[in-house]
């Protein structure tokens, strides 16, 4: 991933790391979601763009993590947002893009 952000020139910053955040659940998925997460944060902002990655507890010491990425992408269209955890694929991804690529040519 670091060399994907290093081609596109894109800057990665973080907030609210000043302490480890025990995680307890199945490592592999966790690692999986976080790694989709950035990897989708990469391909979809554009080159010389940011990306920030925030962990925050809402109540301090409390029992639950929020981790948030932020990219400059085109972004989801509200209408296709309340499908956002329905299962897809690559290709219907690719076509969402590709809608919102088409929305933004219209004048």
């Amino acid at each position: 991933m670091r060399s994907d952000t290093t081609a596109k020139a894109i800057e990665v910053s973080t907030l609210g790391m000043s302490a480890p955040v025990l995680v307890v659940g199945d490592r592999g998925r966790v690692v999986q979601i976080l790694a989709n997460l950035m990897s989708n944060a990469i391909k979809y902002s554009p080159s010389n763009g940011a990306i920030e990655v925030a962990v925050a507890t809402p109540d301090e010491g409390g029992d639950f993590a929020k981790v948030s990425v932020r990219d400059e992408g085109l972004g989801i269209a509200e209408a296709d947002a309340v499908r956002i955890f329905e299962g897809f694929t690559e290709s219907a991804i690719r076509q969402l893009v590709s809608r919102q690529e088409q929305a933004w040519a219209w004048p």
